[in-house]
């Protein structure tokens, strides 16, 4: 285990009421993994612990952000680590979103919803080793900070689902990836007001 067994990013508590979206959702795993490779403490992994994330992309010892900013030369002789959203799923609850029983204190009609979302993270490195040794890395902090993650992203669910098998990178016929896939689930809760013009009495609420 790490000397520092530590969740690395606080409440997001000022973003509640935007959540869930799925373009958070990636940023937050972004920032996760930048604050878990930012201090050799946090890693794992000893031979890992040298490969360290900095803001500089000049002087980084890994490249960290989403799949689409990715650029084959920034591992060329570095690893990498990309997140790419998946699919959502909106599960109904009832007809029409329709809460049953649900009518909120100010008399208006309840409804809520649940969504399923996945979010993949590819580990990319030059050498087969490397990009195992990356993965696992990733995963396991993944893995073992789901239920804190759940916590401090207001979500309800947040696992690792699967790991891919080590594959060559088909843009950098160099490079080998891992696929991490992650699952995620939310709940959205909202009311509308009763006798008021459509669209401008929408009132949302977003509960764990």
């Amino acid at each position: 285990m790490p000397s520092a067994c530590q969740f690395p990013l606080e409440p997001v508590s000022a973003l509640c009421s935007l959540m869930p979206r799925p373009l958070l959702i990636t940023g937050l795993l972004i920032q996760w993994l930048r604050s878990h490779f930012s201090r050799a403490p946090n890693v794992e992994d000893e031979t890992l612990r040298d490969t360290l994330w900095a803001a500089d992309v000049s002087t980084t010892g890994i490249v960290i952000d989403s799949v689409y900013n990715w650029k084959p030369e920034q591992t060329d002789y570095r690893p990498g680590v990309f997140v790419k959203r998946g699919p959502w799923k909106i599960l109904r609850y009832g007809i029409d979103d329709r809460k049953m029983l649900g009518v909120t204190q100010s008399g208006n009609p309840h409804y809520q919803n649940f969504v399923q979302g996945t979010a993949v993270v590819f580990c990319v490195a030059q050498k087969p080793a490397e990009t195992e040794i990356l993965a696992a890395e990733v995963y396991r902090e993944l893995m073992m900070f789901g239920p804190r993650a759940r916590e401090s992203f207001n979500i309800l669910r947040f696992v690792v689902t699967d790991v891919s098998e080590l594959s060559l990178l088909e843009e950098a016929a160099e490079h080998y990836v891992i696929a991490i896939t992650c699952a995620y689930g939310a709940q959205h809760n909202w009311e509308i007001a009763k006798n008021a013009p459509v669209l401008k009495t929408l009132k949302m609420t977003f509960l764990p």
